[in-house]
């Protein structure tokens, strides 16, 4: 009886233990100090830089009214509040400084070039936003897809 019930302690021991190594873990990626790594896959950093760039340009000028017309669309699992916001104001709220992946995906057609990105909305561990851009033959966004995802589960 005493064995298991320092067994049970021990248990608790490490688990509190494992617990605050966790917290600590979340604390130093959520430190706005620390810069974001990003991760990049078919693409080099001076390419993910004029991505970002575009969708920042875009986003500008969308908020001082201007008329762009790609194909803009939204999304996120159906009991997510974020349902409730309109592709237009997903688009202007997101934090394009804060993107932690971009990818290429290869289309086998020049004139629609496919990126996904992961635009972390507040930290690491948290919901967030995965965005499909595709670029025309000339460079131009012609569609951008955002979807609130749940974080990962690791």
């Amino acid at each position: 009886m005493l064995g298991r019930v320092l067994a049970i302690g021990l248990a608790l021991v490490i688990a509190a233990d494992s617990a605050a190594a966790q917290a600590g873990a979340r604390a130093e990626i959520q430190a706005p100090s620390a810069p974001l790594k990003r991760y990049l896959r078919g693409v080099t950093d001076q390419q993910a830089d004029e991505l970002i760039a575009k969708l920042k340009e875009d986003q500008k000028q969308l908020k001082e009214g201007k008329d762009l017309y790609f194909e803009l669309l939204s999304g996120a699992p159906a009991s997510y509040e974020m349902n409730n916001v309109a592709p237009r104001a997903a688009f202007l709220a997101a934090d394009f400084g804060r993107i932690w992946e971009v990818e290429h995906k290869d289309s086998g057609n020049p004139l629609w070039q496919p990126y996904r990105l992961s635009v972390i909305h507040t930290a690491l561990g948290e919901p967030y936003w995965d965005v499909e851009v595709a670029l025309g033959f000339y460079g131009q966004i012609e569609q951008v897809k955002m979807f609130y995802r749940p974080p990962a589960p690791f």
